[in-house]
């Protein structure tokens, strides 16, 4: 009855962390065709976080927006695989409103009346995380004061001559990342920065030989009694035995 308990217990827990829901402020989003300002991806108003993946070809960005109603500080990370740094080289242009456009010459349109600031790479942390240790390279970190009201526009562009993969993540501040959210951060990622195969195919591997383990032991447990031979049925009679 134990081992039928852990198995029970191990069924549980793997369905518990294929349905861990994001966190309730977070944004995952595995985006394609936001390389319009057009058809930026919103993040609603004042976003707390987000958490997105994009993949860029050379010389090309995508687009985010946001609206804010009151002061708020934004930490910005931008993380890539390390095996393609120094060809792939994202950075984060931030789209301020403005009475008239201003900023400098970049080669991808500009959301009309804002101001662009660009922040190039300012980091260089390598790390491990996720269930299959997948290697990540922090190139951008930023905290971007914003304080007038408006609507705005986040871009990742990749300056360099090769296309990409990349996670941008976006927190107020740092006393916003809950726990949901740092574990939504570590579980969520992979060489190819999906949300990672492995996040999902680790716990179904696990699932499977969870059932299979109880099917086992259910069937050995419960299967018929083997039939008795005539060893069994030996009597002595009269000091013989028949």
């Amino acid at each position: 009855m134990n081992t039928k308990k852990i198995l029970i217990g191990a069924i549980g827990l793997s369905w518990l962390l294929i349905s861990i829901p994001p966190a309730k402020a977070s944004t995952v989003l595995a985006t394609t065709a936001n390389h319009d300002w057009q058809a930026a991806v919103s993040l609603g108003a004042n976003p707390g976080s987000a958490l997105l993946y994009g993949r860029l070809s050379a010389r090309a960005a995508q687009y985010y927006s946001f609206t804010v109603t009151q002061p708020l500080t934004l930490h910005v990370n931008v993380e890539i695989n390390p095996r393609v740094a120094g060809k792939f080289d994202p950075r984060i242009i931030l789209y301020s409103p403005e009475s008239i456009t201003v900023g400098p010459a970049l080669p991808m349109p500009q959301p009309p009346l804002t101001m662009a600031a660009v922040y190039p790479a300012n980091a260089s942390v390598k790390r491990v995380e996720g269930p299959l240790f997948t290697s990540l390279l922090k190139k951008v970190d930023q905290y971007l004061p914003i304080v007038q009201p408006g609507r705005y526009y986040l871009a990742v562009y990749n300056a360099g001559p090769i296309s990409g993969a990349y996670r941008l993540s976006l927190v107020q501040d740092v006393s916003s990342a809950s726990l949901g959210n740092i574990w939504q951060r570590w579980w969520l990622t992979g060489s190819w920065f999906g949300p990672q195969s492995g996040a999902i195919i680790i716990p179904l591997i696990l699932v499977a030989l969870a059932i299979a383990g109880w099917v086992t032991l259910h069937h050995e447990n419960y299967k018929l009694p083997r039939p008795k031979t005539r060893r069994h049925y030996r009597t002595l009679h009269h000091g013989h035995v028949s």
